[in-house]
């Protein structure tokens, strides 16, 4: 019995591993979906070592966005006290450590016992406050050295040689966490300290008006792309853009306050240059869907009410909310012309039976390269006589019929030429037999 058991048991194992890849389901031997089993699957990111930065131009300023926000994030998740350092990442600003560390209180109560009490009270969670702050600092502190590391080891060879040949590497890149996003965020739009400073910036401003929405791009990767142009543009000026003519026409200005108010001065002049980058990122976002924004917003300043969004979050929001604008008959009429072209010629291909070389590798049902015939799922469908063998098969032997009535044609034509030229021959020979030549003598 226990050999007859394990027989058995050996034939299943022997039977699933033979069939293991057959997916149930109706239609044929197997149950096949029908489903092309070549298909490779799409690669999706998921873990840190995914992720790269990598030396390009405005074009990949996007990937930049989602690789430095992928490692933030994972920065936050996996070290110790990661928060410190993973926000001093995302605001590209170093915190200072020393806001950290507590205050001690002291006791206004009248009474001498209460407020000794207090006191000790008040000195007791100061010495526990102080020794979570300097806690908090040490791992801020090897945050850094971790950081660094991290963010040195997900750029690629290009990006670590353009980095390591900066002039100011050994200074002010090599060990600081916030100078190396810097470097590599201008790296990722082809910055070179080696060419003029001119140049740089040209390229700057060359890179903002032009991160033009692209066809099928999300408006979430537009943003990005057009945000790390702009912020490294002002990283190459040193701050805003200062448009000295549109600040007065600003409501708040007052020319007798603003050369000396200069906090105003200064909240002006970062309103003006936000002012424009929002115009230039609505101006840049893809028109065929939403250029009736624009037309609004010129027809309504026509009438003297100025709608313009002043910043990137109101733009982006105008650009999220608005409904896709329809296109022309004239843009629409050459798309439905190429579909029907297209399907034409597919009924046409369709319709052309395959040969047998033709029909390698793909289902005798219904002619089409995934799948074979006992998966099939038009093999309910389609009759047996219908099927693309036998149409192959049918066509086949037409065309040997054909080639046999052409060549038995071709053969008939040949005699019925060889009898005329044998008739012609005899003709010439019949007139010369009956002539003697006479024999001249001297």
């Amino acid at each position: 019995m226990l050999k007859a058991r394990i027989v058995i048991e050996t034939r299943l194992k022997d039977m699933s591993g033979r069939h293991g890849n057959r997916r149930a389901g109706r239609g044929g031997r197997g149950g096949g979906s029908g489903e092309s089993s070549t298909l490779k699957p799409s690669y999706i990111k998921k873990t840190v070592e995914d992720y790269y930065f990598y030396v390009g131009s405005s074009k990949q300023a996007s990937d930049y966005e989602i690789t430095a926000e992928f490692v933030v994030n994972h920065m936050k998740k996996t070290f110790d006290r990661g928060n410190d350092i993973s926000e001093a990442l995302r605001t590209l600003v170093s915190p200072d450590t020393s806001a950290w560390k507590p205050t001690l209180a002291s006791s206004v109560d009248t009474d001498i016992d209460v407020k000794q009490r207090e006191d000790k009270q008040f000195e007791l969670e100061c010495k526990a406050e102080l020794d979570q702050a300097m806690k908090r600092k040490r791992a801020f502190e090897d945050n850094t050295f971790k950081a660094h590391a991290l963010l040195w080891e997900r750029c690629n060879k290009a990006m670590q040689n353009k980095i390591a040949s900066r002039s100011d590497c050994e200074s002010s890149v090599f060990n600081d966490p916030i100078a190396l996003p810097q470097a590599i965020k201008e790296h990722s739009l082809n910055y070179q300290d080696t060419r003029p400073e001119m140049s740089i910036i040209a390229d700057a401003f060359r890179s903002v008006f032009t991160s033009k929405q692209k066809e099928h791009e999300s408006l979430q990767d537009y943003t990005r792309r057009f945000k790390t142009s702009m912020e490294t543009l002002k990283s190459h000026l040193g701050g805003p853009i200062i448009l000295e003519k549109y600040i007065i026409t600003v409501k708040d200005f007052d020319a007798s306050t603003v050369t000396t108010d200069l906090v105003l001065k200064d909240r002006l002049t970062k309103e003006a240059s936000e002012c424009l980058f929002a115009y230039l990122h609505l101006e840049n976002s893809d028109q065929g869907k939403c250029g009736t924004i624009m037309k609004n917003l010129n027809s309504q300043k026509s009438l003297g009410n100025d709608q313009c969004p002043r910043t990137i979050v109101e733009t982006n929001n105008v650009l999220s909310s608005h409904q896709f604008d329809k296109r022309p008959k004239q843009e629409q009429q050459p798309q439905q012309h190429q579909k029907t072209a297209a399907k034409n010629k597919d009924e046409d291909n369709e319709s052309t039976p395959l040969s047998f070389a033709q029909m390698e590798g793909k289902c005798y049902c219904c002619g089409k390269a995934g799948h074979k015939s006992p998966d099939c799922r038009n093999k309910a469908k389609i009759p047996k006589e219908e099927w693309a063998i036998n149409k192959s098969q049918q066509h086949a032997q037409s065309r040997k019929d054909d080639d046999k009535s052409t060549s038995g044609r071709e053969s008939n034509d040949y005699a019925a030429e060889a009898e005329e030229e044998e008739e012609e021959a005899e003709e010439a020979l019949s007139g010369w037999s009956g002539l003697h030549m006479p024999r001249i003598t001297n």
